[in-house]
């Protein structure tokens, strides 16, 4: 490796680590789990597979779901 090539192989891997420490996620970020509402509606008042499903894909983001039945918040909510 000549001296220019040494050089210019330092100027990028000093970049690439800069770059690496400023958009690196940090703890507090990490820490912060959002809570997510959820309002449904279904024939029988009841959490069904459909709910079920959904908490599966939701799950995988946060661990704090919340299912509410939209016939019990009352009216113009």
């Amino acid at each position: 490796m000549n001296q220019q090539t040494y050089i210019n192989w330092k100027i990028i891997m000093s970049i690439a680590l800069i770059i690496g420490l400023v958009y690196a996620p940090t703890s507090k970020a990490a820490a912060k789990d959002p809570k997510v509402l959820v309002i449904f509606s279904s024939q029988t008042n009841q959490v069904d597979e459909h709910q079920r499903l959904l908490d599966m894909l939701i799950s995988h983001f946060t661990e704090d779901i919340s299912f509410k039945i939209a016939a019990r918040l009352g009216p113009g909510i």
